[in-house]
């Protein structure tokens, strides 16, 4: 029944079906190996993730209340500023009525005592004595 090749070709036919099979089944084991490693790296690359956008979210924070604190400086600074100004027009103003003010030395006495009051005060307010200030 079976010719003279019958045999070994049925052999042959069968060597190359367990070969195909073994090799198959190893490559599905270094699959499943490779996937459980990449799958725990993902997990760990997750986590890192999770806490960089914690700690971005603490540094967002951070930035918008030094932000907040620079401008409110700056406004501070700016009152301040517009303070001096201020004072700076008045004592120009009062250079013009300098005849005025020696003539009468007890007025530029009480205007001496009314300024430095101001100055202390103005002072005291911006260094953080707000019961001094006049708002």
């Amino acid at each position: 029944m079976l010719s003279k090749f019958g045999i070994p070709v049925i052999v042959i036919a069968l060597i190359i079906i367990f070969s195909v099979l073994y090799f198959g089944f190893n490559k599905i084991d270094e699959l499943a190996t490779d996937n459980a490693r990449l799958n725990s790296q993902l997990n760990e690359v997750t986590q890192v993730n999770q806490s960089l956008s914690r700690d971005l979210g603490r540094f967002r924070e951070e930035v918008e209340a030094n932000a907040n604190e620079l401008r409110r400086v700056n406004n501070e600074v700016e009152r301040i500023d517009t303070d001096r100004r201020i004072q700076e027009t008045e004592l120009r103003a009062a250079i013009g009525r300098q005849d005025t003010v020696f003539e009468r030395p007890s007025l530029v006495e009480r205007m001496v005592q009314r300024n430095w009051k101001q100055f202390t005060d103005g002072i005291s307010c911006d260094t953080g004595a707000r019961e001094r200030c006049n708002d």
